[in-house]
């Protein structure tokens, strides 16, 4: 990648980070909003095994609708970090109750659970910094979920669904081959495929 573009996706984390700051906008109606939409797109949609991510650095706050879909006997797997391969992520099952872990990054993972294996998931919730109209997804520039996708690029399952603000969708996000591309987002106004 060439340093224009790494100074361009580096500036777009920094605009796109302190937009999600923005205290100006109530965030617990936001989220109210977006965990409703997201309800209602996975209840009765057949989806059984999802993996999610718990909120952090402003990221829209999940964990309520975690808790109800756990409790309809969904399967959710959260992000773990593997201690002994840099740059490498694992899911493993969530449950209510199970010791949780701040890691490297101050993330709460599992302490311990059921690793899922990517190819047993039906719904992968993304977290993102920004997103453009086309499914274009930037994180937060380590590329954990990149490679853990990258088996799946070409699959049509798991169905890969950001979860952001609205307010954290650019014209134009730039994306590299090893990017993997999202199906849909769900943000406060919907439930919405690409391309939007």
């Amino acid at each position: 990648m060439s340093d224009s573009a790494i100074h361009e996706k580096n500036q777009l984390r920094r605009e796109a980070r302190r937009r999600r700051q923005d205290p100006s906008e109530s965030r617990s109606r936001l989220d109210q909003q977006i965990r409703q939409h997201l309800l209602r797109g996975i209840e009765g949609s057949g989806h059984t095994r999802l993996a999610a991510f718990l909120s952090f650095d402003g990221e829209p706050d999940l964990e309520p609708a975690l808790l109800r879909l756990r409790d309809q006997g969904l399967t959710i797997a959260l992000p773990v970090l593997d201690p002994d391969a840099p740059g490498i992520m694992k899911m493993r099952e969530w449950r209510p109750g199970v010791t949780m872990r701040a890691n490297a990054f101050g993330i709460r993972e599992p302490a311990r659970g059921d690793r899922v294996s990517l190819d047993s998931l039906d719904l992968v919730l993304l977290p993102l910094v920004a997103y453009d109209a086309s499914g274009a997804r930037l994180g937060m520039g380590g590329g954990y979920y990149d490679r853990w996708l990258d088996p799946s690029r070409s699959a049509q399952v798991p169905v890969r669904v950001g979860v952001a603000y609205h307010c954290q969708q650019f014209p134009r996000v730039p994306m590299e081959a090893w990017d993997a591309p999202m199906d849909a987002i769900v943000n406060e106004d919907g439930w919405f495929s690409f391309p939007l």
